[in-house]
């Protein structure tokens, strides 16, 4: 079995002027686990500064914190 992306944090572009939104582990498992929340302004982001967008992350095991699960569309 592959091991999961391991997600740490999300950043979010917020306004037409690029300021940017950062959210924490928490909150990105929030936002990961309710497809409600996601926008294509979502980055998600790995340990390494590997970045990741909602349509990387669909139907993949995905670790946040202590958490693992899959990414599911409604």
């Amino acid at each position: 079995m592959q091991e999961p992306i391991q997600i740490v944090g999300c950043t979010e572009v917020v306004d037409n002027w690029g300021r940017q939104e950062k959210y924490t582990e928490q909150e990105t498992y929030g936002l990961l686990i309710n497809p409600d929340e996601w926008t294509d302004d979502q980055t998600f982001w790995g340990p390494n500064d590997e970045r990741y967008f909602i349509d990387d992350l669909i139907g993949k095991r995905v670790k946040c914190g202590p958490i693992e699960f899959t990414v599911q569309e409604d």
